[in-house]
């Protein structure tokens, strides 16, 4: 099974963009037979979720300057080396999956924020860029889709 998490905190500004990506495209992704948990910033009860044969795509917000808005994609074994991003979520989920030694192979999906501070809403910037930034998002996760099938017929 494929199974997005979309991470983030609302109460943080653009933080909580991969929350509002993923509503926008849970129906999308059913249809794609993916499925979506809202773990927020709760990584650890949604990790007790998985099972060792689910592909998982992680979604959350990152900061590493490139251009807020900006879509990039990373394979879970990638980022278990080497560090990609200066987040509150994305290392701490990828480091529990690590320290619960779970062997779930996938992706992780950072969308690369323009403001995180204390605020309800996404940045003015964020809010005119969400539909583009959902679609670059959804394209990614076609994308990674579109690997996983590959690299399951060819095992």
């Amino acid at each position: 099974m494929i199974i997005l998490i979309a991470v983030g905190n609302r109460l943080m500004m653009d933080d909580g963009v991969a929350l509002a990506v993923a509503e926008r495209l849970e129906e999308r992704l059913r249809e794609l037979n993916i499925k979506v948990i809202f773990s927020e910033t709760d990584c650890e009860s949604s990790l007790f979720m998985l099972n060792e044969d689910d592909f998982v795509i992680i979604l959350d917000a990152m900061c590493t300057g490139a251009q807020p808005g900006s879509v990039s994609f990373f394979s879970l074994e990638e980022t278990k080396v080497q560090l990609i991003a200066d987040s509150q979520h994305d290392l701490g989920i990828i480091e529990l999956i690590k320290l619960y030694n779970l062997r779930v192979k996938g992706y992780f999906v950072g969308i690369e924020a323009a403001e995180i501070g204390i605020g309800d809403e996404l940045s003015p910037q964020f809010r005119d860029k969400l539909p583009q930034i959902c679609s670059h998002t959804e394209n990614a996760i076609v994308n990674i889709r579109e690997i996983h099938q590959l690299m399951s017929t060819i095992q």
